[in-house]
């Protein structure tokens, strides 16, 4: 299944992403392309910035895991 636009994602990271995805990675999928999902962080400068496309493979559905903990890597 795929994220729909404004579920809350936590992404995984590759040594490729931008910097902040490494450190900032609960995101809100901010749109849809046939290449994957364009995601927004809460906290960029400039605001509203987007990141992607980035694989469905890399996007774990909501913030916390499956037992309520934040993720964590």
């Amino acid at each position: 299944m795929r994220p729909h636009v404004g579920a809350e994602v936590t992404v995984v990271p590759t040594d490729d992403d931008p910097y902040i995805l490494q450190f900032q990675r609960f995101a809100i999928v901010s749109r849809r392309t046939d290449h994957g999902a364009y995601v927004r962080l809460s906290a960029t400068y400039p605001p509203g910035r987007e990141f992607g496309p980035i694989p469905d493979s890399r996007l774990l559905f909501g913030w916390r895991d499956p037992s309520g903990a934040w993720r964590r890597w």
